[in-house]
């Protein structure tokens, strides 16, 4: 299973930001940068079903 992490931009489309294959590394991964860069992220499975979101 790969867990896709992407981020929000300003016009509300998803960007790719990196592939993982653990999903407690993806969220550890995500909440970084949600920290870091103050924009929406979220993680989704290859068929692209939401996992989790995280808002600043």
């Amino acid at each position: 299973m790969t867990y896709k992490i992407q981020w929000q931009d300003r016009w509300g489309k998803w960007q790719h930001y990196q592939t993982k294959t653990n999903e407690a590394d993806a969220y550890r991964v995500m909440r970084q940068m949600v920290k870091q860069k103050g924009i929406r992220h979220r993680i989704v499975d290859e068929n692209n079903r939401l996992i989790d979101l995280l808002n600043p």
